[in-house]
């Protein structure tokens, strides 16, 4: 996937996040972590999270703080689109003013800061390609991580695009959301675009045997932004 193209991607992820009023901010060029993998495998989940959203290192922060980190291609193609479920419990700021309607900004932060607590229930979604890690039948080149620190690592035969991983993330994490695209009738751009199936070379037949993810025709499933 060209840089270009990505670009436009996030882009119509922006569009599809406002209009459904899931977006808090957004940077569609955020600093670069270096070497995520290595850094974040001595982390906690929590010291994740904390620190992709404090270094500002999100493209997306959604209305419940939850992440999204969309990685642009390196120059040997690698690249990952990750879903940081937000670990602490909360309630919206609005939410708080309806308990408390004579509070003020700062006596949410307070709040914010002294009385959240942590969710022991996240679900944090990432997709990987890498083909230069791919071992046949063993390490997909393509893969689907979900959870923390465990060893789920789900193969897919498409180099799926940020767009189609935002349409995912929706489905399974804000079915309400969801919902809405077919209620409200974005229909007319096809979230399949762009999709292209990995190269033989990195998926053949020993990769078959496991249960993989793979996308259906790309001429379906659309909805305009």
């Amino acid at each position: 996937m060209q840089n270009k193209v990505f670009l436009q991607q996030l882009t119509k992820c922006f569009l599809i996040l406002n209009k459904l009023e899931l977006v808090e901010t957004y940077s569609l060029v955020p600093p670069k972590i270096k070497e995520p993998g290595a850094l974040f495998r001595q982390f906690s989940y929590k010291q994740i999270w904390e620190y992709i959203y404090k270094s500002n290192a999100a493209n997306f922060v959604l209305f419940d703080q939850s992440l999204l980190l969309l990685e642009c291609p390196q120059f040997n193609g690698k690249y990952s689109l990750a879903y940081y479920d937000n670990p602490y419990s909360f309630i919206t700021e609005e939410e708080f003013r309806e308990l408390f309607p004579e509070a003020t900004n700062e006596q949410y932060r307070q709040y914010l800061k002294d009385e959240v607590e942590l969710n022991k229930l996240v679900t944090p979604i990432r997709y990987d390609y890498d083909p230069t890690a791919y071992s046949n039948g063993i390490h997909p080149a393509a893969h689907l991580h979900i959870g923390h620190k465990n060893q789920i690592r789900i193969g897919c035969q498409h180099k799926i695009t940020p767009l189609f991983f935002l349409s995912f993330i929706i489905r399974q994490c804000y079915p309400a959301k969801w919902r809405e695209l077919f209620d409200q009738n974005f229909y007319g751009t096809n979230i399949k675009s762009d999709i292209k199936k990995i190269d033989n070379i990195h998926f053949n037949n020993e990769d078959e045997i496991e249960l993989y993810l793979q996308s259906k025709s790309v001429e379906t499933s659309t909805y305009a932004v």
